[in-house]
């Protein structure tokens, strides 16, 4: 169930849900990785203190401007954007991790990598 809200149009959170989560239903999901660490803990630790879902605590810390919304929306639009420079970035990714990890065995690389998964 999409979270409704006072400031947003319900457009407008299912956009803002979606930069963050990858699907608005269900009580699986992965967290991308637009949080930097410090909002993750933020948010983290609030959501942890609650009985409001993930989605839920989200939208309200961007309601509450404990995140700054109109980035997040700026941002989302700046996503739709460039999808292909995205599709670069990823591929070029792509290839220094297999330079570094897999073909020369640089496993120090690995420890930089983290998910983000919520089971409600």
């Amino acid at each position: 169930m999409i979270p409704s809200s006072r400031k947003f149009t319900p457009k407008q959170v299912e956009d803002i849900l979606l930069y963050f989560v990858s699907n608005l239903e269900g009580k699986v999901f992965y967290v991308y990785d637009t949080l930097s660490d410090e909002q993750w803990a933020t948010l983290a630790g609030a959501y942890s203190r609650t009985h409001v879902g993930f989605r839920e605590r989200l939208l309200q810390a961007i309601e509450e401007d404990d995140f700054e919304a109109d980035e997040i929306l700026q941002a989302i639009e700046t996503a739709r954007n460039k999808p292909a420079t995205e599709h670069k970035n990823q591929e070029k990714a792509r290839k220094f991790i297999q330079k570094w990890v897999q073909d020369y065995g640089h496993n120090s690389l690995k420890e930089l990598s983290h998910v983000r998964v919520c089971i409600e």
